[in-house]
């Protein structure tokens, strides 16, 4: 049993290896030329909970939990019919119009392809 869980584990911490290499070995490519269809802002937000909750031990107390989410600038580009959600900075997101044209960019990783998201600037 113990074997079993030393694999799993093992396995865990190669494919957490592999994600964070993948992401810091990531490229950003050229998509497409696009219009502009919609601007979405996403504020930061922070939320606090507090519960019940037990230990490994079988010891049981209060809990509290926090998470937080950074703010966002989110553009919805249409790129040749189909409609892309893409993060960008805020200078491009307040300069930027609807209908206008923007460039967007695929976020792929290096090692096993995987789009990790889309951006997109002027």
């Amino acid at each position: 049993m113990e074997r079993g869980i030393g694999i799993a584990i093992l396995g865990l911490c190669i494919l957490l290896v592999t994600g964070i290499a993948d992401i810091i070995s990531s490229d950003r490519k050229f998509i497409g030329d696009g219009i502009l269809v919609e601007k979405v802002y996403s504020p930061a937000e922070t939320h606090t909970g507090v519960g019940y909750g037990s230990s490994s031990n079988g010891n049981g107390g209060i809990v509290v939990t926090t998470s937080s989410k950074s703010e966002e600038y989110i553009l919805f580009i249409n790129v040749n019919g189909e409609i892309i959600k893409a993060k960008t900075k805020m200078k491009e997101y307040v300069e930027t119009q609807k209908n206008d044209g923007i460039k967007v960019y695929e976020d792929v990783g290096g090692i096993t392809g995987i789009t990790w998201g889309y951006f997109a600037s002027r």
